[in-house]
């Protein structure tokens, strides 16, 4: 049965995921560079006779953190391509985390505080809220916004973690029509597909944030030329970024369909669709219990038919 489901994501929505894998491409390219950028801050911290201690530099840890978020980026996305929904948001939470403690392992080294249990290897990742609350008081002014959406990503994707019963992917793939013909509830996707979109835009806005601060060099210049290309293929999907914060996402309640008209009954009805399946109308023309039918009809088409918001 997941195979149906399956085969239902690749034909409504394999354009979607084809342009995000492409993204990929760049974010796996610039690989090159962060390592390059990393061995050159490796030999800025050598530590004269007792050599280079790989452990306490800020190349050493970009280089070995990056690789793995885009590990987690490319798996979170095939595992949206298989419908395992939850599974996907399960890998975006360590994701965060990983960003998270990039940008605070170079707080804590310029710092001249480099024996914390995670840079020694002693430890995963601390408390993420504790390293959000340093950082905030020592980051520019615009990216403790991005600390802000950090730690509320991270809340909804804890329910994925602990199980939470509205993450279950029996919610988003077991749907029968009235002829028996196993679907999927394509909120389910989009809601996965969406925060995996906002956890790329986190990820690409800090390895901005990081990388500026190094020195000007032409593995940074080219990294931030490659970061730059992804950002403006993002802006693709901006509308829907920002759409779906606008809703409590923290709680699961993004918003999936923003103020969006639709028809019934010869009636414009302004709506919005959260991800947790509630309509909220916006509008004084509110939608009928008795068109329900209706309703859900013309929701799912406006999500079955979704494309990508070229110009």
């Amino acid at each position: 049965m997941r195979e149906q489901v399956t085969d239902k994501i690749k034909y409504f929505y394999g354009d979607r995921i084809e342009s995000i894998e492409s993204l990929y491409d760049l974010l796996f390219d610039i690989e090159y560079n962060v390592t390059m950028i990393g061995v050159s801050n490796i030999m800025s911290y050598s530590t004269g006779e007792e050599g280079i201690n790989l452990n306490n530099t800020i190349g050493y840890n970009s280089k070995l953190i990056l690789p793995e978020i885009f590990d987690d980026l490319s798996c979170s996305l095939e595992l949206i391509k298989s419908a395992y929904f939850k599974q996907s948001n399960q890998i975006l939470r360590n994701t965060l985390e990983l960003i998270t403690q990039l940008i605070y392992s170079e707080y804590l080294l310029r710092s001249n505080m480099d024996s914390t249990p995670w840079i020694k290897g002693e430890r995963g990742v601390e408390n993420i809220f504790e390293i959000t609350k340093t950082l905030k008081k020592v980051v520019s002014v615009g990216f403790k916004a991005k600390l802000k959406e950090i730690e509320k990503f991270y809340n909804l994707l804890n329910q994925s973690t602990h199980s939470h019963k509205n993450q279950l992917n029996t919610n988003g793939i077991a749907k029968f029509d009235k002829f028996g013909v196993y679907g999927f509830e394509y909120s389910y996707f989009h809601n996965a597909f969406s925060i995996h979109l906002c956890c790329l835009d986190l990820v690409i806005e800090s390895i901005k944030y990081f990388y500026t601060k190094f020195p000007e060099d032409f593995h940074k210049t080219n990294l931030l030329e490659k970061v730059n290309s992804i950002c403006e293929e993002l802006n693709l999907y901006r509308p829907e970024i920002e759409n779906y914060k606008k809703g409590d996402y923290e709680k699961g309640e993004g918003y999936l369909i923003y103020r969006k008209h639709m028809n019934i009954k010869g009636d414009s009805i302004l709506y919005s669709y959260k991800a947790n399946n509630t309509i909220i109308w916006a509008s004084k023309t509110k939608g009928k219990k008795s068109d329900l039918k209706l309703i859900k009809k013309a929701i799912d088409i406006e999500l079955v038919k979704r494309k990508i918001a070229r110009p």
